[in-house]
């Protein structure tokens, strides 16, 4: 038997990753019209981050497939609402309709209760043994923006929430547009998450629908089994395995008018420059900047130095009454990003004082307000300062040649809201995470306004051109991702919470 638990570990442990591909015109695209492999991979960056929500409009129907649910028969006494102990979440209304089908005359359709991740389930499966299968396929009518769940438990799972109970389980979430689409999981996945036999029979197959509205329903068909894979541009962007398409020179590195492919790209032609780093502390950082300051006010008298950290009193010399509150930061996971529910990803992380920061799929997004600036203003120099805590792995420390970058968020997130799914409340992210680069409006801006390696317990980065861009309105101040290339972790980092006043982080700004 499956272990019951609390709906707080229920919630906790639906984790994500998936594929949505639209087929917004079904029989169009049943004749054969497809995107170009470039364009659905154009989410892409780094590839063992996760997986994309794709829009190339058509149905993914693999040969060899074998039906799981088709819905055609009553299905009253077979799907149910969740009923695990402490299970708080509304009643989904469960029926059968002729709309939107892709095989035989109906689908499931599900209405659901406003609600943070109300689900059904079922233990009448067709196929039981999903050893010899490699996919696992579903089609999908959405009236909005959203993120559905699919949950296989087997005879060994549970619901533990920690790794072994999640490796025990197989899940997608599948991060979709408005429309139609098929979702596409692959069972061997690359990676940690996978489809394991060892774990017995499939009894249970669950479905959910992340941060509900009142009233709304999702059209489901066809749920399927093929014992092939799909072709390379339907295959969810996580699992190319070592597939990678080449994208062009696309990130800019801002104020060198240059560009590279990716952040790869990036580490492998700085990694020759790198030096081995000397400690300082928060003390001599901030004298170094004094020290700068001075000099600069040899040559421009009426410079001021103003020091943007959270609770810093008279944080500016313009105005010595003042403390500044205008910093937001959160941590974001998709790790995988199957795991990401399980341990943190339906969990917002803006009120932590401390958290780890590290490769672009476990990120802080961070974000510094300048209006007390006056918008003419000239800036001499601008610096980030961010600071570990006393933490570290030395296998993946500064000690090693490493790369940190800066990258541009394009979204007004909500510090209190964030998380992998959406960027505020009810409003998602196009890819998991912010990850999306491309088109007219992306997530994330293909900048790296600062980059340069981890130094220690304090960390600094020249952010002296974007500073100047967002004070002038070049650029939308949405604030910035800071990772790394995993060669340097922030086991834990502080934030702006943090109780270290002098080690929150901090935007050194010279001006006048």
């Amino acid at each position: 038997m499956i272990k019951e638990l609390h709906d707080s570990a229920f919630v906790s442990q639906y984790s994500a990753n998936g594929f949505s591909h639209d087929f917004s015109d079904i029989e169009k695209k049943r004749q054969g019209s497809a995107s170009s492999l470039l364009a659905r991979l154009s989410y892409l960056f780094l590839l063992c981050m996760g997986s994309t929500s794709l829009h190339s409009g058509e149905i993914i129907d693999l040969a060899h497939s074998e039906i799981l649910f088709d819905f055609e028969s009553d299905i009253s006494h077979s799907w149910l609402n969740q009923n695990l102990k402490g299970y708080s979440e509304g009643k989904v209304t469960i029926e059968t309709s002729d709309q939107h089908l892709t095989s035989g005359s109906k689908s499931l359709k599900l209405t659901f209760p406003e609600g943070h991740l109300p689900s059904v389930y079922t233990e009448k499966i067709a196929i039981a043994d999903w050893s010899q299968y490699k996919t696992l396929c579903a089609d999908v009518f959405l009236e909005r923006d959203s993120l559905v769940v699919f949950r296989a438990l087997q005879e060994k799972s549970t619901r533990d929430n920690g790794w072994d109970g999640y490796m025990g389980r197989f899940e997608r979430a599948a991060l979709m547009k408005k429309g139609h689409h098929t979702m596409v999981a692959l069972l061997n996945h690359k990676r940690d998450h996978q489809f394991r036999p060892k774990y017995g029979a499939v009894i249970r197959f669950e479905i959910a629908l992340y941060d509900a509205q009142q009233g709304e329903s999702i059209f489901i068909d066809n749920i399927r089994l093929s014992k092939d894979l799909p072709k390379a541009k339907d295959i969810p962007l996580s699992q190319l395995n070592e597939y990678i398409p080449t994208r062009g020179e696309l990130f800019e590195l801002m104020g060198m008018n240059s560009k590279v492919k990716d952040f790869a790209d990036l580490a492998e032609r700085v990694k020759g420059k790198w030096e081995k780093p000397y400690e300082r502390s928060v003390e001599e950082v901030e004298a170094s900047f004094i020290e700068k300051y001075n000099e600069i006010v040899k040559e421009y008298p009426k410079a001021k130095l103003a020091i943007l950290r959270n609770g810093q009193k008279a944080f500016d010399r313009a105005d010595m009454n003042k403390s500044y509150e205008g910093w937001d930061d959160t941590y974001i996971t998709c790790h995988e990003p199957e795991s990401m529910l399980m341990y943190s990803g339906l969990v917002n992380h803006g009120k932590a004082p401390m958290y780890e920061m590290f490769m672009r799929h476990r990120s802080a997004l961070m974000r510094v307000d300048l209006s007390h600036l006056p918008k003419e203003s000239k800036i001499h120099h601008a610096s980030l300062l961010v600071c570990r805590t006393s933490r570290f792995e030395p296998s993946r420390s500064h000690l090693n040649p490493n790369l940190w970058v800066v990258e541009l968020c394009n979204r007004p997130w909500v510090e209190d809201e964030a998380n992998a799914f959406q960027f505020a409340k009810h409003k998602y992210w196009n890819n998991y995470s912010g990850r999306n680069w491309d088109g007219e409006n992306p997530d994330s801006l293909p900048i790296y306004a600062a980059h340069g390696p981890g130094q220690g317990q304090t960390n600094v980065w020249d952010m002296t051109e974007v500073t100047r861009k967002w004070l002038k309105g070049d650029i939308a101040n949405h604030g910035f991702w800071l990772y790394g290339d995993s060669k340097d972790w922030l086991l834990s980092a502080h934030y702006s919470e943090s109780n270290e006043l002098n080690k929150r982080p901090t935007l050194y700004v010279i001006y006048e």
